[in-house]
């Protein structure tokens, strides 16, 4: 917290208190320029990171210096999330809702935003940073076109928008960089280590696997770790959920 400038670490710390100093991936993105510079950045680090925080501190920078801020997420729980969450920020003078207009700090979700973008030219050209949460999205099919086409809008009505993206890595970063004319911060950090274990079940028939299955599941609970089993179908999950209850229960 050191690298930031006093009044933000007041509100940080007010607001924050459980954070006491930015982890690795933080500190590379501040290193960077990310706080003193007004190009356009992208964020890729894992999920658990701590991307809001630096979204919060991009957030805190602008509206220290008289701007407004639209933070985009894809969905109406994450919406409310982040409100509940920003909300502490109001303690410090700073408004925080749904409606830019009113807001200083306006939380929107994808489909919103890119309303805006249509209908709200006025609004929008009054919007100095954009903070594009779970950017990976862009990737998906049914998502990935709302969110390209309203930074494209957003960007040609209001070119001087600074806009930063919080994502998980892209496959083509690249390309996506060039595209919004941003500086990347990659890291690899993570609050707890990811290890990945590959175990071969082709041999074995359907009720080997959920053993195979109850056998990690057992490893997992006894040293009070949580587990989440995906499958390929629906009676898959009722299958291996029902043995696996019988077997822990019994």
């Amino acid at each position: 917290m050191k690298s930031l400038p006093p009044e933000m670490r007041q509100i940080l710390g007010d607001c924050y208190p459980h954070i006491r100093e930015l982890n690795p991936a933080q500190r590379s993105a501040i290193e960077a320029g990310y706080l003193e510079s007004e190009d356009n950045y992208i964020i890729a680090i894992p999920t658990a990171s701590g991307k809001t925080l630096l979204g919060i501190i991009a957030a805190l920078k602008t509206v220290m210096e008289g701007g407004r801020v639209i933070y985009t997420v894809p969905l109406l729980s994450i919406q409310n999330e982040k409100i509940k969450e920003f909300r502490e920020l109001e303690e410090h003078g700073i408004r925080v809702g749904k409606d830019p207009r009113t807001s200083d700090i306006a939380v929107m979700v994808f489909e919103s935003f890119d309303s805006l973008t249509k209908f709200s030219w006025n609004i929008l050209r009054e919007v100095d940073l954009l903070i594009v949460d779970e950017f990976h999205m862009i990737g998906e099919y049914t998502r990935g076109p709302v969110i390209e086409s309203a930074i494209t809008r957003a960007r040609t009505l209001n070119p001087s928008v600074r806009i930063v993206a919080l994502s998980a890595t892209l496959s083509n970063m690249d390309e996506i960089a060039g595209w919004l004319d941003a500086r990347v911060v990659e890291h690899d950090y993570r609050p707890v280590p990811l290890h990945r274990e590959v175990l071969d079940t082709e041999m074995f028939g359907v009720r080997e696997k959920n053993d195979v299955v109850l056998k990690v599941l057992e490893r997992s609970l006894e040293d009070g770790s949580q587990t989440l089993a995906f499958v390929s179908t629906r009676r898959f999950t009722e299958s291996l959920a029902s043995h696996l209850a019988d077997k822990i229960s019994g």
